[in-house]
Formats: structure tokens, C-alpha cells, sequence
């Protein structure tokens, strides 16, 4: 069995690239937060899968730590997980993914 779970913190918003050479505080505050949030799934699911021998969906994850403009989403079943969070806010779509390995791997779209 297939479940695709998806949490949204913000909206998106067109304009710059917010996480290069001129990156705020505040957005590398978001980004930092974003990877926590992923690291925190990631820890969960490993957690989960020893006690229940299952990876489990998002809603029933307590505790994701919710980080505005960000989109969390989670494709799991009884085998493994492909976790992704999209900054909805980034023009150049900065994004974090991982899966049931517990590696992170930082994304950005592919140019045409």
C-alpha cells in the first residue's frame, strides 16, 4: 500500500533565489529549520520501523516541526520512504530529500 502525505507551512511567492552568495539571516533560518524538520522525520521513521516494523505517514508523526513556507511531503509504504521539503517560497526551488537510508541530499530544479 502507497500513501502520499503532504504538509504546506506558507504560500508561494515568485522573485529571487533565497538561499545563494546573498542569502538574509532570516532565510538561512528557514533553511536550517527546514533540514531539522527533515532530519526529525528521518529519526522518526528509523524509530517507527524498529517498534512497529513500518514507516508511517506524516499525521501520524508527532512533533514535525512546522517551517514557514515550506513543503513537506512523505510517499511511504512497508519497505522504505522518499521524504522531500520545498521551499514554496524560492524562485530557484531550493529543496531537501531523503529516504529510509537517513542520507539528506540538498535539490535544485534542473535547468531547461
Amino acid at each position: 500500500m502507497l500513501l502520499v502525505t503532504t504538509l504546506a507551512f506558507g504560500v508561494a511567492a515568485g522573485g529571487a533565489c533565497l538561499h545563494g552568495a546573498d542569502e538574509t539571516a532570516e532565510q538561512a533560518l528557514r533553511r536550517q529549520a527546514a533540514l531539522r524538520a527533515v532530519r526529525y522525520v528521518n529519526t522518526a521513521e528509523n524509530m517507527g520501523v524498529e517498534k512497529a516494523r513500518r514507516y508511517v505517514p506524516l499525521s501520524q508523526l508527532a512533533g514535525v516541526p512546522a517551517v514557514e513556507g515550506f513543503k513537506l511531503s512523505l510517499v511511504n509504504d512497508n519497505k522504505g520512504y522518499m521524504l522531500a521539503a520545498k521551499d514554496t517560497r524560492d524562485a530557484c526551488g531550493l529543496a531537501y530529500f531523503s529516504d529510509e537510508s537517513g542520507l539528506v541530499y540538498e535539490a535544485k530544479p534542473v535547468k531547461r
